[in-house]
């Protein structure tokens, strides 16, 4: 049977594995059914067939199953062939046992395009991630995170969300709950810093603002160094490495939770004030995000303040402190469509005049206002359309932002497609149609350079051809200041 090289010596009888391996070859779809659930967790109840999962998820991970690719690239492997491997991944989910779960991280990387190393295997991959979601282990809520940033095949970023969504639901959480909930902190302290002594050197990580982490190394006199001193090069190699990758995930971390609270602009979630406080400004690494950002807080009679966190204090857009609301009192995010013009233009002067740092844009962000023929259709807009646009500056917004959409270009289906977005937590959803153009986007407008002469470089008569407009397009008004080639 497929699985006998897997399972360990004298573990189980040749019959009690093809058992196994038909219970498993059952499991093909993404999520157990309620009754296989059953069925495998009475299985796992016996001697040896729990020891058997394990051996054969971990054979899975080393790339022990890997076979040659039905399709695709000669030189690529799939890295499972079997069609019980589906049952196997979600078996060890069930089984509970920590071990597990950096193989199932292992066999989603190499089977998700994460890794070169071995042929895509999406359906394989989607049940991986789902089995995740299963797994009651620390790490599972940061993993699922980085993965839903990195996956990029249709359809795995909705496999990781439906991931997020089932551990919510174990835990009686909203998907957004559990995800603020467990925010890798990295060993930082309060002021978003941790320190390591290195020799006469401190190695110090802080997060400065809202995108800025900065590795530094302070010396006796309290000077800070951004660059490796001489004498710790050698001696410390090790522990200025794990600083470094230290700073790098404290990076990625900052980097998402910027994203992530930027998508709730459009969801308008509301917090109590108690879980506001320790999840969001008292956070090391979301409390810089938080910091940056304009609140809207509630009042006993139902009123709403903006606000901005300046420490432990709250501040108005007059500079006024602002009382500290109840625990209970509710808080959101403040937008600057639903607030009048005149206090826009009082938060925009506010965040100017106080250098302030914005994790995205808020209060200077752009807010477009329904006209009439808007009103009119309802559900759709015709505002955007006919617009020429770059489709590749367009496509890579579309997957920084998290949209779904085809690639046009001079293909099969590539005339035309279709863009969808889903907004956070579900609030709404968006979709914009497309299709190719010959005609070029339009250039940014420039001031028109003066004609010059072929051979002498001097200004040419008005009208007489211009012999450098090829190389122009190669050049730019701020490379050439006078417009002479500077590439002939």
């Amino acid at each position: 049977m497929p699985n006998e090289d897997a399972s360990p010596a004298g573990a189980l009888a040749p019959a009690d594995i093809e058992a196994v391996d038909a219970h498993m070859a059952e499991m093909q779809a993404v999520r157990p059914t309620k009754k296989w659930r059953t069925r495998t967790l009475e299985l796992l109840g016996r001697p040896g067939v729990r020891e058997h999962v394990l051996a054969t998820v971990r054979g899975y991970a080393r790339g022990d199953r890997a076979a040659p690719c039905e399709w695709g690239p000669p030189d690529l492997e799939t890295l499972v062939a079997d069609r019980e491997a589906r049952g196997y991944v979600w078996a060890a989910a069930l089984s509970g046992d920590p071990a597990a779960f950096p193989e199932l991280v292992t066999i989603f990387r190499r089977t998700s395009w994460l890794s070169r190393d071995y042929f895509g295997d999406e359906k394989l991959a989607n049940a991986t991630v789902n089995a995740l979601g299963a797994c009651d282990h620390p790490e599972v809520m940061s993993t699922l995170r980085a993965f839903a940033e990195q996956v990029g095949y249709p359809g795995g970023r909705k496999q990781v969300a439906n991931a997020v969504r089932a551990a919510a639901e174990r835990q009686g959480l909203t998907p957004r709950q559990l995800t603020e909930r467990s925010v890798p902190d990295h060993g930082l302290g309060g002021d978003g810093s941790t320190a390591r002594d290195l020799g006469g050197y401190q190695g110090v990580v802080a997060v400065e603002d809202s995108r800025t982490v900065r590795l530094t190394f302070v010396d006796g006199a309290g000077r800070a160094l951004r660059t490796v001193p001489a004498a710790l090069k050698e001696p410390f190699a090790d522990e200025i490495r794990r600083l470094k990758d230290l700073a790098k995930q404290v990076r990625g971390t900052l980097a998402a939770e910027r994203a992530r609270i930027e998508a709730l602009m459009s969801a308008e979630p509301i917090w109590t004030y108690g879980e506001w406080r320790r999840h969001y400004r008292d956070h090391p690494i979301t409390g810089a995000v938080a910091s940056g950002l304009i609140w809207e807080f509630q009042h006993p009679d139902g009123t709403w303040t903006a606000a901005t966190p300046a420490g432990a204090t709250l501040v108005t857009v007059d500079g006024r402190e602002l009382p500290e609301p109840a625990e209970s009192a509710g808080v959101r995010l403040w937008h600057p469509l639903g607030a009048p013009a005149a206090q826009v233009r009082a938060w925009r002067t506010f965040v100017t005049d106080n250098r302030m740092v914005q994790p995205f844009k808020q209060a200077f962000r752009e807010t477009y206002r329904l006209t009439p023929a808007e009103e009119e259709t309802g559900v759709y807009s015709n505002r955007f359309a006919a617009h020429i646009v770059r489709y590749d500056q367009l496509y890579a917004l579309f997957k920084q932002r998290g949209w779904t959409a085809n690639y046009l270009g001079p293909y099969y289906n590539g005339y035309a497609g279709e863009a969808k977005g889903v907004l956070a937590e579900g609030s709404g959803a968006s979709a914009s149609s497309m299709r190719r153009s010959s005609r070029r986007a339009p250039e940014r407008p420039s001031t028109p350079p003066p004609t010059r002469s072929a051979s002498t470089g001097a200004s040419a008569a008005p009208g007489a051809r211009c012999r450098w407009r090829r190389c122009r397009r190669r050049c730019s008004a701020r490379r050439c200041g006078t417009w002479t080639c500077s590439c002939r």
